[in-house]
């Protein structure tokens, strides 16, 4: 699979709702922002002081599901973690393109 990782915004398949993957540099934290029929539907993270691209997606799944939508898939949360990591800038984003990258060769 082809990950493009400058995505702002994820629709979920087979529901109205969209994930938006945040970073603010300033303060150093991370979002998700859920927006369905293109309303803010809720912000995961928004209390929870996410310091690093990971943290917001340990908990997703559980944030999806208080708002009715379902889980995201495996690929999803990859494609959401890497938006964040290119969002916040470094060297983790730049190890994680490299391991794609590698795990695609033969």
């Amino acid at each position: 699979m082809e990950f493009d990782f400058d995505c702002t915004s994820l629709p979920l398949d087979g529901t109205n709702a969209e994930l938006r993957p945040v970073c603010d540099p300033r303060l150093c934290l991370f979002t998700i922002q859920l927006h369905e029929d293109g309303e803010l539907a809720g912000v995961h993270g928004y209390t929870d002081n996410f310091r690093k691209a990971d943290e917001p997606l340990e908990a997703i799944d559980a944030f999806l599901a208080e708002h009715g939508v379902r889980a995201v898939t495996d690929d999803e949360a990859v494609l959401l973690y890497g938006a964040l990591l290119k969002q916040e800038g470094g060297v983790d984003y730049q190890l994680l393109v490299l391991a794609i990258a590698r795990s695609q060769q033969p």
